[in-house]
């Protein structure tokens, strides 16, 4: 089965949603500020807000950590 172009940018459009919105359940459910949850994925703060802007630019460590502090704190994975 093929995908086309445009599916595969919507699938990837979708996952990279379904991971800020991952993000923000954990910084809520952690009770974390955004710079503090920043430091436990290694960045700044400042870099945390542009990667939340720019999902793609989300590296596979910060991806990689991102799923384990959810798992830590309960968030569902559903991706």
């Amino acid at each position: 089965m093929s995908i086309t172009l445009t599916a595969a940018q919507k699938q990837w459009n979708d996952e990279n949603k379904a991971l800020i919105k991952l993000v923000k359940m954990t910084m809520a459910a952690a009770n974390l500020t955004q710079k503090q949850y920043a430091k436990k994925l290694g960045i700044t703060g400042r870099t945390l807000y542009n990667r939340m802007a720019n999902p793609g630019d989300i590296r596979q460590i910060e991806r990689q950590t991102i799923l384990y502090l959810a798992e830590i704190y309960g968030i569902p994975i559903t991706a």
